[in-house]
C-alpha cells in the first residue's frame, strides 16, 4: 500500500512556511527557492499562505507609495 508520511509533510510545511517571506522578498539563494517553488506546486496550504503574504506586501507597498506622494507634496507646497 502507498502510506504517506504526515510527520514529513507537515515537518516540509513548517520549513518551506519559515522560507515563504523571504521568497516573497526575493531574499532566498537558488537552492531555496527552487525548494520551496517544489513544495508550492503540491502544497495549496502553503500556496494560499504565499498568496495571503504577497497580498499583504503589496498593500504595504501601495502604503508606502500613498505615504511618498503625500510627503513629497507637502514639500513642495511648503
Amino acid at each position: 500500500p502507498n502510506s504517506i508520511d504526515l510527520d514529513s509533510i507537515n515537518r516540509e510545511c513548517r520549513d518551506v512556511g519559515g522560507m515563504l517571506a523571504g521568497y516573497v522578498a526575493g531574499d532566498l539563494n537558488q537552492e531555496n527557492r527552487q525548494l520551496v517553488e517544489q513544495h508550492l506546486v503540491n502544497c495549496e496550504k502553503c500556496r494560499m499562505k504565499l498568496r495571503e503574504m504577497q497580498a499583504g506586501e503589496m498593500q504595504a507597498s501601495e502604503i508606502q507609495a500613498g505615504e511618498m506622494a503625500m510627503q513629497t507634496s507637502l514639500a513642495l507646497s511648503s
